[in-house]
């Protein structure tokens, strides 16, 4: 069926649509062979771990050494790096899924605050206009009394 699909579509189309398939795959390939070599190198080092502790507590010989408990310690090492791994993808994808309904939120908070700061802006200017209109009305004294009351009612 697919072939069939493939077929039927110009030469050029074809070509470009395949290129771009086997670039996926590769770049797929690429991170599954990244995990396992860095799972590999875990185990290897966890191994090596435990040889060299053997080597430290028998006093400097591998009296004690067992290759049961060297593949236990490769298994455990990688077996910690996969679950360790597999935590901070999780947590990454969920750090990235939390995001956007942060930023769905805010986009649709955002006309609202606008329409709120037009509205105070506004009511400002209307106080304003009043005070202007109450401060023509008065004399002079009831003016500067007035400007003091205002300001330690700001502080």
């Amino acid at each position: 069926m697919i072939p069939e699909a493939v077929q039927s579509l110009p030469q050029g189309a074809t070509s470009i649509i395949l290129i771009g398939l086997l670039i996926a795959v590769l770049v797929v390939a690429y991170k599954i062979m990244e995990k396992v070599f860095e799972t590999v190198t875990v185990a290897a080092l966890s191994g090596a771990f435990y040889a060299g502790l053997t080597y430290l507590f028998s006093g400097g010989s591998m009296t004690g050494f067992k290759i049961d408990e060297l593949l236990l310690f490769a298994f455990l090492g990688a077996t910690l790096y996969m679950v360790y791994s597999f935590a901070i993808s999780l947590y990454r994808a969920g750090t990235t899924l939390a995001e956007i309904p942060i930023k769905l939120a805010k986009a649709l908070i955002y006309p609202f605050k606008k329409l709120w700061s037009h509205h105070q802006k506004a009511r400002k200017n209307e106080q304003k206009k009043e005070k202007d209109q109450r401060q023509d009305e008065q004399s002079t004294k009831e003016v500067v009394l007035d400007n003091v009351k205002d300001d330690e009612e700001d502080e």
